[in-house]
């Protein structure tokens, strides 16, 4: 069975395949932050942001695993606060565990093998460092996997057309890093890899609750509320 998975995954991130498959999604119905992703990506929206009217953030989480993850999922736990994890893939088996609390507590996402930046890959590139990923996590997860976001945030025309073809939802940030600036309707990106993240974390959920938002996972986020959309020079995208 872990043979047949296996190569089912490897098809669908070599052959760009946006279909679930009903050995790896279980063949249930498709939850409503499934079917925003699915819409927007069929799109090639690239997004930044949710809707300002939903009460809601999406608290995002990149690099990992690491060594802080544990603490990271912990304090999410005890919070009733769900996360989105965009993990690098060669990292997935230093972390044992991990991978299974990030799992449990929300949404996953591919984050490269490597953390190598897209204007560095041709098309051989990125499916070694994108489509490597995304089959070891769905492999790991029985979960089709339809988040990415770019190392750096460095996107590329190939790689949009790439991620298009996958029918995978690029994901990026309107608050970097810090509690300041976080609206509703707001990404935050975050890093599970460093040490001031966990009390930066603490304080904004805190601050979450102080101001009576809630934080979900970037699927919850993009259906709760239609986000608005726009254009710029490399296309669709949320409008913030």
């Amino acid at each position: 069975m872990r043979v047949l998975l296996l190569a089912v995954t490897l098809a669908l991130a070599t052959a760009g395949a946006a279909t679930p498959h009903p050995l790896v999604d279980g063949g249930g119905a498709r939850t409503a932050g499934e079917l925003a992703v699915d819409r927007l990506a069929r799109g090639g929206v690239t997004v930044y942001c949710g809707n300002r009217r939903a009460r809601l953030v999406a608290l995002t989480f990149d690099d990992g695993p690491g060594p802080y993850t544990r603490a990271v999922t912990r304090t999410l736990r005890r919070a009733g606060a769900r996360g989105t994890f965009f993990l690098v893939g060669e990292r997935l088996a230093w972390w044992r565990g991990a991978l299974r609390a990030e799992a449990g507590l929300g949404a996953i996402g591919d984050h490269t093998w490597t953390h190598r930046s897209l204007a560095t890959l041709d098309g051989a590139g990125l499916n070694a460092e994108v489509g490597r990923t995304r089959s070891a996590e769905i492999a790991r997860t029985g979960r089709i996997i339809s988040l990415f976001r770019p190392p750096y945030g460095v996107r590329t025309p190939a790689a949009d057309a790439y991620l298009r073809r996958l029918g995978v939802l690029q994901v990026l940030w309107d608050v970097a890093d810090s509690g300041s600036g976080i609206r509703p309707g707001s990404i935050v990106l975050l890093h599970d890899t460093r040490p001031q993240t966990v009390p930066l974390l603490r304080s904004i959920l805190r601050d979450l609750r102080r101001r009576h938002l809630r934080a979900v996972t970037v699927p919850e986020l993009l259906a709760a509320a239609r986000p608005r959309l726009t254009r710029d020079d490399r296309g669709p995208r949320t409008s913030c």
